[in-house]
């Protein structure tokens, strides 16, 4: 089975060696939030893809495909 965009996000941070504060700091992402994200109790907003993948070093493409898959496999 496929990881959820949550657990998607946690193994990247954990990669990363960032804790839930690290990429919380940067501005627009809360460490809370983030939290809630990656255990399934928050929806991530989209409009944040661009800075997440800045935080992680990611292809902005890649991100959103990750995260526009889940949204369609979940409807």
């Amino acid at each position: 089975m496929r990881a959820t965009f949550g657990e998607y996000m946690r193994k990247l941070r954990n990669k990363s060696n960032m804790t839930l504060t690290q990429p919380g700091a940067q501005p627009d992402i809360n460490s809370g939030a983030l939290s809630k994200i990656e255990t399934e109790k928050k929806q991530l907003d989209e409009k944040i893809l661009r800075k997440l993948a800045k935080v992680f070093d990611l292809n902005l493409e890649k991100l959103k495909d990750e995260f526009f898959s889940e949204k369609i496999a979940y409807n």
